[in-house]
């Protein structure tokens, strides 16, 4: 954390040149520590990067939930197509408005769950794997094929074989 208390922001002096969107609050702290915190562990090296690809995962790791078009968008702001890395200063200034301004909020649990109950047309409680894979790829933002497989295999109940969309719901919008 060393690099990252001794950035030039942190040190500057508030004053009244000092625009409102830069000044140093309790708030911006916070959220740095926050933004800190979901980084770092993709920063393998040390050196203050992370690959192109794992800023998809941080964004998440911040309970962010853009769309498809917002998160390349996103991606594109801070890397150069031919760029493989991000810096984490140019990462920081990009996400720390939109955190602020609570831009991609994640979906509630009631909102899940009543997507789930849209699905699950017999009310039974649970839907089968192959109608969420169906719903996903025809409606909705596309996903990646190894996205699509891991959110199968982790909402899959291992002894029933369906998905039991209420606790589903909940660990959606908590974790």
């Amino acid at each position: 954390i060393k690099w990252m208390e001794c950035t030039p922001k942190e040190k500057r002096m508030e004053d009244s040149q000092t625009p409102p969107e830069e000044r140093d609050t309790p708030l911006r702290r916070q959220l740095r520590r926050s933004i800190y915190s979901a980084f770092h562990p993709f920063d393998r090296e040390g050196t203050q990067t992370v690959i192109k690809e794992e800023i998809r995962n941080i964004i998440h790791a911040l309970n962010m939930n853009p769309s498809e078009t917002q998160m390349n968008e996103f991606i594109s702001t801070i890397c150069a197509d031919e760029e493989k890395e991000a810096a984490y200063e140019k990462f920081e200034k990009a996400i720390l408005p939109k955190m602020e301004n609570n831009e991609w909020p994640r979906a509630t649990e009631e909102v899940i769950l009543q997507a789930f109950q849209t699905l699950d047309t017999e009310k039974q409680g649970y839907i089968e794997p192959d109608v969420l894979q169906k719903y996903l790829l025809d409606y909705g933002e596309p996903f990646r094929p190894t996205e699509l497989e891991d959110l199968i295999k982790a909402s899959v109940d291992p002894t029933t074989a369906v998905i039991h969309y209420e606790k589903y719901a909940t660990i959606l919008a908590t974790e």
